[in-house]
């Protein structure tokens, strides 16, 4: 996305380590897994052929993985551009893809109740699944190994990609206006209005802010589309009960 704009940016590569106990390896390629695979059976000596058949699991999840993100995403390629990438690259990616899909499908149980099915030490499950939010699909949690060495950083810490985009948007006619709290949101007409009593017309909205409020800020009252009304409606609903949860993660 940021090639498309012709945004420049630097990016490092952000070491992640696994811990368990006061044993640390760190992920750089894909021959961490055996690394992994040497921890986990230093810990667990009488369960090597469970963790066998857990880390063949693991190759394959990660292999199914690579093809998924084996290529940019063509939902951000001008494909009429670039023919011959559309030809050579991405239509021999589609037949890799859409098998590929079909099993990731079928791993979507959780990954404690997966592991269940591989070994039955509970201690062994808890440790590999540790890493994991609860109910984590297995799909995403075994494949991690893949996910682990896409971690890359802006140079001088992420602000430097809101920087880059507030100058391109600036230097393309846009503004930006900070301190402005929107309090009404108009789906039908197409306007919002802020604080201060100023009204802006748009062809696309994208709130990037709190669920509940957007929803808030439709005035169902001055509606006449009963569609948008019955939508806005059932979106607050939905969200009355619901809370943000912040999550803080640590990578050395």
């Amino acid at each position: 996305m940021l090639r498309q704009l012709g945004i420049e940016i630097d990016f490092v590569k952000s070491p992640v380590t696994i811990g368990i106990g006061d044993r640390v390896i760190r992920i750089e390629d894909r021959d961490s897994i055996i690394q992994y695979e040497e921890l986990l059976n230093s810990l667990f000596p009488d369960s090597k052929k469970d963790i066998n058949r857990i880390m063949l699991e693991i190759r394959k999840i990660v292999d199914y993985m690579d093809v998924l993100y084996g290529i940019d995403n063509p939902l951000f390629l001008d494909l009429k551009k670039d023919k011959k990438y559309l030809l050579k690259v991405i239509l021999p990616w589609m037949f890799k893809f859409m098998n590929t899909v079909r099993k990731i499908n079928s791993l979507k149980e959780p990954v404690d109740n997966y592991l269940r099915k591989l070994t039955g030490n509970r201690q062994l499950i808890d440790t590999i699944a540790q890493h994991f939010f609860q109910k984590t699909p297995t799909s995403f949690a075994l494949g991690y190994f893949s996910l682990y060495l896409d971690y890359y950083y802006p140079k001088g810490g992420t602000a430097v990609l809101i920087d880059k985009m507030v100058e391109f948007i600036r230097r393309n006619g846009g503004e930006i206006k900070t301190s402005t709290a929107i309090v009404t949101v108009n789906p039908e007409e197409k306007y919002v209005t802020d604080d201060k009593g100023n009204k802006a017309g748009y062809d696309k909205l994208v709130w990037a802010a709190d669920m509940k409020q957007l929803f808030r800020s439709i005035p169902r009252d001055i509606l006449s589309d009963k569609r948008i009304i019955r939508t806005v409606s059932e979106k607050l609903t939905l969200l009355k009960d619901l809370r943000a949860e912040i999550l803080y993660l640590r990578f050395t």
